[in-house]
């Protein structure tokens, strides 16, 4: 086999794989991310839901007056998918004026959509909602889903994952489910 037919059947093999990824990954049409899930059901002129960029959820951490409740998580996220639907249903019920602010921490790669100095930075404002990685590098790391509330430059208030000693589960009790929206109605609170 010549070194040019090796070449191009290496290039097709990449491209194959490539595509085959891609198509497991990448959103089709009825697919939903999580901030067009609850901005779609959030359709109140009373509450305000948006994606934002870690640069900016920092930037708010730093120099914000508002009041404002982010939401750190991502698409693939089995535990954020579990914690949206109850942080809606606990907005709908109070149905009161509140920002959240969804800030995506992995993109449909898997891949992190922050950087190591933004990681670093967070935390100076939330190290007690970070867990050490005890196993890789002993650094204090964002898990999801994490609930922040800002309040006049301060966190006032957080929650991260979903009920702590249960963190490997799929699905949740009834009693999970209304333990974890009381805790919700505090950071809405």
């Amino acid at each position: 086999m010549s070194k040019r037919l090796f070449v191009k059947l290496c290039l097709v093999l990449v491209l194959v794989i490539a595509n085959g990824i891609l198509l497991f990954k990448v959103p089709d049409a009825t697919y939903r991310t999580v901030a067009e899930r609850i901005s779609n059901t959030w359709n109140s002129p009373s509450r305000d839901f948006t994606e934002i960029s870690m640069n900016e959820a920092l930037k708010m951490m730093k120099d914000s007056d508002e009041d404002v409740l982010l939401f750190f998580g991502f698409d693939d996220c089995p535990h954020c998918k579990i914690a949206h639907p109850l942080l809606l249903a606990v907005a709908n019920e109070q149905n009161t004026n509140y920002k959240v602010r969804f800030v995506r921490t992995r993109d449909i790669l898997g891949k992190l959509t922050y950087t190591e100095k933004q990681r670093k930075e967070l935390t100076r404002y939330i190290p007690e909602y970070m867990s050490r990685n005890e196993d890789m590098d002993n650094k204090l790391w964002l898990y999801v889903p994490t609930m922040i509330r800002l309040k006049d430059r301060k966190v006032v208030d957080g929650h991260a994952g979903l009920l702590g000693e249960n963190e490997s589960m799929d699905t949740m009790t009834k009693v999970q489910e209304k333990e974890l929206m009381k805790i919700y109605r505090r950071l809405l609170k």
